[in-house]
């Protein structure tokens, strides 16, 4: 090559190099005077990660923080429109889940379709834990998240034997849907305690849970309950569960017609307690204690309906999660109480009797 060619090829490096540098100056300087004109960074997806034990009984905390979790990227700006920001949750991470804590989840994942108008697709299938897909699956998940996954039958051991009815979800109590109770309550020899417990927990989810003019943080997007039922071999037992997206048992109690009298039975409960009207576990306990001594209300006594059922059987017991509030009713009519720091989204009310009793009749 001959000297004045490598020196043309320098001096247009050289230029070329100039020309970069005054552009990169440029640029600069039109940032600093417009800042916004930076590049936001983009969030790709929210994952939101469910804690290994998905319990309310072992796990309540977490438990209820992840299906908040969900309910806030539902409402959020970015979880609607052209620009929405996937959201998903990481079932895989899930080692264990109970039945209610299935059944809310699957409800919580109802409200997301209903309220974003997308399904929320299913990630990492192969990873998640053969009980816990076979559970869902049972349950109708797979349905809400709008995919076909019968391959996921008969991956459960035989060790686990659990068998979950079709989640039921609805928001009357037309005669198509009490014809669908009665037929589980039926699966225990159509006990008629049982198919009214169902029933009344059901009425109360659609006339009292969501009153008007409530001011939600989470709107509901429809004003029903969601049922199921279960068997365990394990645990030799049976559950039933109805849950509702409402305000909770403690918070439509002062628009009662029996709320002075449930005020009256707070006041003689130990000090600090009975005097601390957010004490939601001893309000749903108190309302309890009026409705044994009351028919008012025109449908049946109320709660007395949903602990009815516990009564006649050995063993059993019926637990009522509601708002904060925590109580489990044993069928020697001893009651346990517990409030929670978070708020469920709702009230879910548990079943639990065991199979022996059905077999001795």
């Amino acid at each position: 090559m001959k000297y004045i060619e490598r020196f043309e090829l320098v001096r247009r490096e050289r230029w070329r190099q100039k020309r970069r540098v005054r552009e990169l100056r440029r640029r600069a300087l039109l940032l600093k005077r417009n800042p916004h004109r930076r590049k936001r960074a983009k969030i790709s997806e929210i994952c939101i990660t469910p804690p290994k034990i998905f319990s309310f009984s072992e796990n309540y905390h977490a438990t209820v923080r992840c299906l908040r979790e969900l309910k806030d990227a539902a409402i959020s700006p970015g979880s609607r429109g052209a620009a929405r920001v996937p959201v998903y949750i990481d079932i895989s991470a899930i080692r264990k889940i109970t039945v209610a804590g299935a059944l809310v989840l699957a409800a919580e994942i109802d409200r997301w379709r209903r309220l974003v108008e997308k399904p929320m697709r299913p990630r990492k299938l192969r990873k998640w834990d053969p009980t816990v897909r076979s559970l869902l699956h049972s349950l109708g998940f797979f349905e809400l998240l709008d995919v076909n996954a019968e391959w996921s039958d008969g991956e459960v051991e035989d060790g686990d034997q659990l068998t979950v009815l079709p989640m039921i979800a609805r928001t009357t109590l037309e005669q198509r849907i009490l014809g669908s109770l009665s037929r589980v309550s039926n699966a225990l020899h159509g006990d008629p305690t049982i198919y009214g417990a169902l029933v009344e927990a059901a009425y109360n989810a659609t006339k009292h849970a969501y009153p008007d003019g409530y001011n939600w943080k989470y709107q509901p997007t429809v004003k029903g309950w969601w049922a199921t039922a279960s068997w365990d071999a394990s645990e030799d037992c049976v559950k039933f569960l109805v849950y509702d997206q409402g305000v909770g048992i403690a918070e439509t109690l002062p628009r009662w017609e029996g709320w002075e009298k449930v005020r009256g039975i707070l006041a003689l409960l130990p000090l600090g307690v009975g005097e601390n009207l957010n004490d939601e576990s001893n309000m749903i306990r108190a309302a309890l204690e009026v409705d044994r001594t009351s028919l008012a209300g025109g449908h049946g006594k109320g709660l007395q309906d949903v602990v009815e059922v516990v009564r006649g059987f050995a063993g059993s017991q019926v637990r009522i999660l509601s708002g904060r509030g925590s109580i489990i009713y044993y069928s020697s009519e001893h009651i346990e109480v517990e409030d929670h720091a978070l708020h469920l989204g709702g009230t879910l009310v548990e079943w639990t009797i065991p199979v022996r009793e059905f077999e001795d009749e």
